[in-house]
């Protein structure tokens, strides 16, 4: 039988022998109705325990102050794989990871960042740090002194809105936030809950009058769409448009899209079913048979 315990052994093991992976999201953004590859959004991939939630796993290595062990392999993990690409190394978009707000307790994750960056001649400007903070802690103002700092390179910073997490929402207000996310968790609620859908509405409007970009995650169906763009969201994740993809499949993605326009009349069943970014764009539906849905990554 699995335990907490036994488990996060088995994920630390395997951390060290290099059996970790990475999945990518598409972000998506909405620019004069038209959709626009806005970046990618990295996910730790944990092949060999599919049965294990990792959300939970998350907390309790956070919880054990082991977060900043974490973080720096998935760090280095995603600029190796970014940087040993020519396609995504080429592209200019944003690349998002995620981060423990434990992590900028001290100086020793930024400067492991930093001296990665460099070897890999990584550009900064396009690195976007998702913070996290799965409990509330005391060295806030400390952190926040090292994520000014981080922000003096080109790093960027996202602040998440969740359901089940302490939130901070006075991080919209600072200029090292240009973005902030909203949970999968609260968009799927506000789709169920008026209360939480005028919340969600009223957050996106403080959030456009301090110039930010706010991100709508786990938009699964066109259900969901429709309802976070009626409540005027434009950035976009979740299954409607991808799943989350190896890398193979985001390269042929990103290479088929580079120059063709994203439109979201076209979608179609086979498009409903696997994501609109999975279908030929529309100057092609009927032109070329031989295009086909590309099968979802697994």
């Amino acid at each position: 039988m699995n335990t907490s315990v036994g488990n996060l052994s088995k994920f630390f093991d395997d951390m060290e022998n290099g059996n970790l992976s990475l999945t990518f999201l598409p972000v998506i953004e909405l620019r004069d109705g038209v959709a626009h590859i806005y970046g990618v959004e990295c996910k730790l991939h944990w092949p060999q325990q599919q049965d294990v939630n990792l959300a939970s796993m998350f907390k309790l290595i956070e919880k054990n102050g082991l977060a900043h062990i974490v973080d720096q392999y998935f760090a280095d993990l995603a600029l190796e794989e970014i940087t040993s690409s020519a396609l995504l190394n080429a592209r200019k978009d944003a690349v998002f990871i995620t981060a423990c707000i434990d992590s900028f307790t001290t100086s020793a994750f930024l400067e492991h960042l930093l001296q990665r960056s460099n070897a890999l001649n990584f550009d900064l400007h396009r690195l976007v740090i998702s913070i996290k903070e799965r409990y509330l802690n005391d060295n806030f103002s400390q952190q926040l002194k090292l994520i000014q700092h981080a922000a003096q390179y080109g790093i960027k910073f996202c602040g998440t809105l969740a359901g089940e997490t302490p939130n901070r929402t006075e991080l919209m207000l600072r200029d090292e936030f240009p973005l902030m996310k909203i949970a999968s968790d609260l968009v799927q609620r506000s789709c169920e809950h008026s209360r939480t859908e005028k919340y969600l509405h009223n957050f996106y409007d403080a959030a456009m009058n301090q110039q930010k970009t706010v991100i709508a995650c786990g938009v699964n169906n066109e259900h969901t769409f429709i309802s976070m763009r009626a409540n005027g969201y434009q950035a976009f994740t979740g299954d409607f448009f991808s799943s989350e993809l190896s890398k193979p499949e985001l390269e042929r993605l990103l290479h088929y899209w580079r120059n063709r326009p994203i439109q979201l009349s076209s979608r179609t069943e086979q498009s409903a079913k696997l994501g609109v970014l999975h279908f030929p764009s529309s100057d092609e539906l009927g032109n070329n048979s031989q295009i086909i849905a590309w099968p979802k990554a697994r």
